[in-house]
């Protein structure tokens, strides 16, 4: 990997740490991250990361227990909806 290209990515994501309370600021300092680092081959896609289609949804049945926070998972959970956002989600891997 280009030792240019990982500078420019570093500093990419160090504006993003830095946003200063502007979220279309960070957005955009990750967005140009991700595409130097995706320029220099670093995979981001599942695909490129070899996660099979089956191993997607691993995560998902327990992403609401990740986090000390409420979120549409575990408003999912409750309403009984769970398995419908499990397959809307696989259909969307």
């Amino acid at each position: 990997m280009s030792g240019f290209a990982l500078g420019s990515a570093r500093q990419a994501i160090d504006a993003a740490r830095a946003w200063g309370g502007d979220p279309a600021a960070a957005v955009s300092a990750l967005a140009t991250a991700i595409a130097i680092l995706e320029g220099i081959g670093f995979p981001f896609s599942l695909e490129k990361l070899r996660v099979t289609k089956p191993q997607r949804l691993l995560p998902v049945r327990n992403v609401r227990l990740l986090r000390n926070r409420y979120t549409a998972f575990d408003l999912a959970y409750e309403l009984g909806q769970e398995a419908e956002l499990r397959a809307a989600i696989a259909a969307a891997a």
